[in-house]
């Protein structure tokens, strides 16, 4: 995983929905303003800031927007 990625936090993830919340307030209200490619463009790590409480979080997603959980 890349160095910025050490400082955010791990969104948490509502696995039934695919649904992505801040680990900080639980709202899914967030800007994505990185995507970082891993394993060769196949899968994407999402840097995202929250729009109610400004946390950095990220994510891990494929171009097809599915959600993979560690």
């Amino acid at each position: 995983m890349v160095e910025f990625a050490k400082f955010m936090r791990k969104a948490k993830i509502e696995q039934a929905t695919q649904k992505v919340f801040c680990p900080e307030c639980n709202k899914s209200s967030f800007t994505v303003f990185r995507k970082e490619s891993l394993e060769q463009g196949k899968i994407y790590l999402h840097h995202c800031k929250c729009k109610e409480c400004g946390l950095l979080f990220f994510f891990k997603a494929n171009l097809k927007g599915e959600i993979f959980v560690d």
